[in-house]
């Protein structure tokens, strides 16, 4: 049920692209896939998973979808979302009293944003975008405990052995990005990209989160969203 929703949020720009080239008389229709490569600064997150006993995260990788129309020329406009990239981590751990839990995290980031883009050709078969991805990232991580004691009543759900806590962190960004198309023949492209996150207009604290609703958290870090971002992928021009 998961997958099916987020391949359906990915589908949805594609199924209203065509519409909208009829209307606005719109000369191409671009779609990207590709995997994109972030690495912002996990410092805040680690020291968290450190206390809790569990092994660092360097970076994210997700699978973007990106749709872009063709106003004039060589200007676009367009759609790009992520799945969300996930990561877990799992330890048991002896506490002082002598019981022994498992301890597990579940990390992940996602993306999405409208881009507006620039097209230069400096070489016969190779396109170059310069542009900007005005959008949301966002941050979840659930840390959880368990000393495998649980019942369907809940009795044990509220102990100090047993407990499970999600943290959320988002914000608006802007990502300035350079994309290099390679044709490869029949409207396909080879697609390379780099770019840079930055943070702005929004919160950098995070919050914590219980069947969906955001709390404020005590002391909680200032944690930038800045990184650097890098995609290889392909393109279909239609």
């Amino acid at each position: 049920m998961i997958l099916k929703k987020h391949l359906m949020s990915l589908l949805l720009p594609i199924l209203l692209a065509y519409p909208l080239c009829a209307q606005f008389h719109i000369q191409t229709v671009d779609i990207s896939a590709y995997s994109m490569f972030y690495t912002p600064s996990f410092a805040d997150v680690n020291k968290l998973l450190d206390d809790f006993g569990l092994d660092s995260i360097h970076f994210s990788n997700s699978v973007a979808i990106e749709i872009r129309l063709t106003f004039g020329k060589n200007y676009f406009f367009g759609f790009v979302g992520t799945t969300p990239f996930e990561t877990s981590r799992e330890s048991k751990i002896t506490l002082p009293e002598g019981d022994v839990v498992s301890r597990h995290m579940l990390y992940s980031t996602k993306h999405s944003g409208l881009t507006v883009e620039k097209r230069f050709k400096p070489f016969n078969r190779t396109n170059l975008f310069t542009g900007l991805v005005i959008g949301e990232t966002r941050q979840m991580m659930t840390l959880s405990q368990t000393d495998g004691v649980n019942s369907w009543s809940l009795e044990n759900a509220t102990s100090m052995n047993n407990f499970s806590q999600t943290y959320i962190l988002r914000n608006y960004v802007l990502q300035p990005q350079v994309n290099a198309l390679y044709h490869i023949g029949d409207g396909g492209h080879i697609r390379l990209g780099i770019g840079y996150v930055v943070d702005f207009l929004g919160n950098t604290e995070w919050k914590a989160s219980y069947s969906s609703q955001e709390y404020k958290l005590n002391n909680s870090p200032k944690t930038s969203l800045n990184g650097m971002t890098y995609s290889i992928g392909l393109t279909g021009r239609f």
